[in-house]
C-alpha cells in the first residue's frame, strides 16, 4: 500500500533500509540469505551447511528480526513516517538445495514443497506474526513460548496444516548475564 503514494526511489531507499537492519540477524543466525522478492526476504537453514539446531536457528533469527523491525519502526514513527507491517512463515522439511538458472545467470536457492510451504505461511502470517508449521514446531524443542493457531488451508495442501505462533524466547531460556 505504501508504494501508491511514494516515488519508486522512496520505495528503492526505504526497503534498502528495511533489508540492512533485517540482514544482521539472519547472518548471526547462520543461515542462509536466498533473496529478496519485493519487500520480502527469502531465507534457509540447513544448505549449505547443515546443523541439529537449525530450526532454532531460524525461528531465533526470525525473532530477533522482529525485535530489530521495532526498532525500526519506532524510529519511522518518531520521523512522521508509517510503520512496516511484516509476518514470517517458517516450515522444515526436504528440499533440494543447488544452483538454478542458466548458463548466463545462474543462483543458489532452495526448491521443492518445504521453499512453497514456507511462502503459504508468510502469505498467511500477521504483522508481527511468526508462524510455524508443526514440523518446525517438533525441531524446535522447549525454547520458545508458542500458541497453537486455527489449522490452515494452504494452496496445494490436501489437508489444513497445523500451525503455531511463535510469542517469544522462553524466559528461563535467555541466558543470565551478570
Amino acid at each position: 500500500r505504501m508504494s501508491e503514494g511514494a516515488t519508486a526511489g522512496v520505495i528503492k531507499d526505504l526497503l534498502n533500509e528495511y533489508f540492512e537492519a533485517m540482514v544482521d540477524p539472519h547472518f548471526k543466525s547462520a543461515g542462509t540469505l536466498d533473496k529478496f522478492m519485493g519487500d520480502g526476504i527469502m531465507a534457509f537453514w540447513g544448505a549449505p551447511v547443515h546443523r541439529p539446531d537449525d530450526a532454532v536457528r531460524s525461528v531465533q533469527c526470525a525473532l530477533d528480526q522482529m525485535e530489530v523491525l521495532g526498532k525500526f519502526n519506532r524510529k519511522r514513527v518518531e520521523n512522521g513516517q508509517p510503520p512496516l507491517a511484516v509476518g514470517m512463515g517458517l516450515h522444515t522439511g526436504p528440499l533440494v538445495a543447488g544452483y538454478v538458472g542458466s548458463s548466463k545467470a545462474m543462483s543458489y536457492t532452495v526448491i521443492g514443497d518445504t521453499a512453497n510451504t514456507s511462502a503459504r505461511l508468510c502469505g498467511i502470517a500477521l504483522a508481527g506474526q511468526v508462524i510455524v508449521s508443526e514440523y518446525t514446531l517438533a525441531r524446535m524443542g522447549p525454547r520458545f513460548e508458542v500458541e497453537e493457531l486455527p489449522p490452515a488451508a494452504l494452496k496445494g495442501k490436501e489437508k489444513p496444516l497445523r500451525i503455531y505462533n511463535v510469542k517469544r524466547e522462553k524466559p528461563s531460556a535467555v541466558a543470565k548475564v551478570g
